[in-house]
């Protein structure tokens, strides 16, 4: 049986490609649910600054 990603875990894959991003993201006025995600095999941790155009 699978088991469930911790969500206080930057990286939830071996992989290093998926990234949960609430535990990246340091804007105050976004919010982001426990478990949403990001996956970008270059910069999964980069979320914040490679899409959030106007904040």
């Amino acid at each position: 049986m699978k088991s469930i990603p911790d969500p206080s875990a930057v990286f939830p894959n071996e992989y290093g490609t998926s990234c949960f991003i609430r535990n990246v993201v340091t804007a105050p006025n976004i919010l982001i649910g426990e478990y949403t995600y990001y996956d970008d095999p270059e910069d999964a941790a980069g979320f914040e600054k490679n899409n959030v155009l106007y904040n």
